[in-house]
């Protein structure tokens, strides 16, 4: 497997080009969901830049396979799934 190290600028870039194009796609979502452990970062930068809660949720099926449980509540009907895949 070949790595390619990803930097914080890129990081900063990416998110910013998804939140663009997150708006500009009308969608607005109740509640942003980042999956442990690659998605908490850029979830929680979408969170501030979407002014959007932010719930982090914790699963892992490669390393150590574990998954906990987040329900949303009734009243977030569009949920935002951040992850690093």
């Amino acid at each position: 497997m070949i790595k390619k190290w990803y930097d914080w600028k890129e990081m900063r870039r990416d998110v910013n080009t998804l939140c663009r194009e997150i708006v500009l796609a009308k969608f607005d979502p109740d509640v942003i969901v980042g999956i442990s452990r690659g998605g908490l970062l850029p979830g929680v930068m979408m969170s501030h830049w979407l002014q959007k809660p932010f719930k982090p949720i914790k699963a892992a099926l490669r390393d150590f396979p574990e998954w906990e449980d987040y329900l949303p509540r009734k009243t977030d009907k569009r949920v935002l799934i951040v992850d690093d895949v």
